[in-house]
């Protein structure tokens, strides 16, 4: 029977399940490890406070989603904005609900920080639905750019939201119309 695990920040993810994520995220979204092909580097780094929701039948890792956040400075305003990524279920484990359950999980982690203002995910079109069910929302018109300070990329994909807290909400026209600045790279 699979089992939902939370390994919050600063907790070590079991070695077996790591290196399931890294080979997953590696084959996937090969860019990642183009930009950083240090294996050995975190998977993120501290002061984006990760955290990863996992689904494994003993050493199997079947499903995996990852927390983190960072405050960002936009419109004037300073958010506490928590990324949704590396959402994915293995091949042989699809379409029996197990990406559902560590998109919940994910999501439920984020209405549990009460200091958390928004949250911010980019994933395929057809995914909307997917993540709205969820609760996220399509910001059609979304503009971010991400990295460093000197080094910023546009970063258009398909964007989804919360609007958590009172200030967030009270600004997200400013998110429809002005370019949100996302620090590092791992949106």
């Amino acid at each position: 029977m699979p089992q939902l695990t939370i390994y919050r920040f600063n907790e070590a993810l079991p070695p077996e399940l790591e290196c399931q994520i890294r080979a997953f995220i590696r084959l996937t979204w090969y860019d990642a490890y183009a930009e950083n092909p240090d294996l050995e580097a975190p998977m993120l780094p501290p002061d984006e406070h990760p955290q990863h929701v996992v689904l494994a039948e003993r050493h199997a890792l079947i499903s995996h989603a990852r927390l983190s956040w960072v405050q960002v400075e936009h419109a004037g305003e300073r958010f506490k904005t928590y990324c949704l990524g590396d959402v994915f279920t293995y091949p042989a484990f699809r379409h029996k609900g197990h990406g559902r359950i560590v998109a919940d999980a994910a999501t439920a982690l984020i209405h549990e920080d009460g200091d958390a203002d928004i949250a911010i995910l980019f994933c395929d079109p057809k995914l909307e639905g997917f993540y709205g069910q969820c609760g996220w929302s399509h910001v059609p018109d979304l503009t971010a750019n991400i990295g460093e300070i000197g080094a910023l990329e546009p970063h258009n994909y398909f964007a989804m939201m919360l609007f958590l807290s009172d200030k967030a909400r009270r600004s997200q026209e400013a998110f429809r119309t002005q370019t949100i600045f996302l620090p590092g790279y791992d949106w």
